[in-house]
């Protein structure tokens, strides 16, 4: 028994309409499974996408914060710096003041004692000039306590004199 070509073509014809013509109300079990996995899989993407996008937007974000905040610590760091360098002169301006106040502390104690030198050398020139021994006391000291005597009394002159004169 020989099936005929006409006969293979016509049951292939009639097997493929009749698939597509079944009723409605047929499921197949295994068309419902691919359906709902497909389904499944498809929410499943999305919501793997949409996370992806959120996290994606939540790096951005963070990396704006971060680049707000590194900038926050540059201002930060260079405040410090100038801070720093602000308090370094003010303190080496301090240093320098303590030198120069101490210098010229020095410089006055010095002229103050170079005055009274220059006083004291005024006093023994004006002396000097002042007093001039008798005859009889700078030849050989024949009498000492006249001599003596005479040297205080022009000494207490010249003393009075000198305070009422400075």
């Amino acid at each position: 028994m020989q099936i005929e070509p006409d006969e293979i073509r016509n049951f292939q014809q009639d097997y493929y309409f009749n698939q597509r013509t079944k009723k409605a109300t047929e499921l197949n079990p295994f068309t419902i499974f691919l359906s709902v996995l497909a389904a499944i899989l498809f929410a499943w993407f999305l919501r793997d996408a949409y996370t992806e996008y959120q996290a994606k937007q939540l790096l951005i974000e963070i990396n704006k914060e971060m680049q707000i905040i590194n900038e926050q610590q540059r201002e930060n760091m260079e405040q410090i710096r100038l801070q720093s360098i602000a308090d370094n002169e003010a303190r080496e301006e301090r240093a320098f003041q303590r030198k120069y106040a101490l210098h010229q502390q020095m410089l006055a104690n010095q002229a103050v004692k170079t005055a009274e030198i220059e006083a004291r050398n005024q006093k023994a020139d004006a002396w000097l000039a002042f007093y001039k021994p008798s005859k009889e006391c700078t030849i050989e000291n024949k009498n000492l306590i006249n001599c003596a005597n005479e040297h205080a009394r022009a000494k207490n002159k010249f003393e009075t004199e000198w305070s009422h004169r400075n």
